[in-house]
């Protein structure tokens, strides 16, 4: 009923008076269910990690895996800031897809790994426009070659590409516009 904090509490005696208690599992899982439901995302994520620990045949791991990716998802802030969440998020996800590939929670991983992805291909592609605008083309071709070596499928690899591509029509660099138009062909045939 949205009592967090004092459900933990219990759940926690329980367990120290209990540890090998048949609903052992139950109750560690419940006390990173309650952090995570309570927006105490480190809190839930140090739980979960504990019932991995405790619990590394549990049936329950690939909703463990799921939770942990959401956890840092909702750490996550905008492309301005630092994405080590949106990897850490990635790699839950990833691992949930690849460890568990019949579990129900495998859809639900997919489509967070494309919104985590597309989110880390939106922070290359504001970094190359800020060196775009201050006429830093060079630093923005870097991070285009980082966008398209890990993210060649996402809108903002797209958007991206279509950027340069205007660029370098700007600069009467007819080459170089043709090649972005080209790769973002390439990669977005459809699109």
């Amino acid at each position: 009923d949205g009592a967090y904090e004092p459900a933990i509490l219990k759940y926690k005696q329980l367990l120290d008076q209990y540890p090998f208690d048949a609903n052992a599992e139950e109750a560690s899982l419940k006390i990173a269910q309650a952090h995570y439901q309570n927006q105490k995302y480190q809190e839930a994520i140090a739980a979960y990690a504990d019932f991995q620990r405790m619990h590394p045949t549990s049936e329950n791991l690939p909703s463990v895996q799921y939770h942990i990716g959401m956890s840092y998802l909702a750490q996550a802030s905008t492309s301005d800031r630092d994405q080590e969440p949106l990897r850490q998020a990635l790699t839950y996800f990833a691992n949930l897809v690849d460890r568990y590939p019949t579990s129900p929670w495998t859809e639900k991983a997919r489509l967070r790994q494309r919104e985590c992805r597309e989110s880390l291909a939106k922070h290359h592609r504001d970094i190359a426009a800020w060196y775009i605008r201050h006429d830093n083309i060079q630093a923005a071709e870097s991070r285009l070659a980082n966008l398209l070596s890990d993210y060649p499928d996402t809108d903002a690899a797209a958007d991206t590409l279509d950027l340069f591509a205007r660029e370098y029509g700007k600069r009467d660099d007819n080459e170089s516009a043709t090649l972005a138009r080209a790769t973002l062909l390439r990669h977005h045939p459809n699109g």
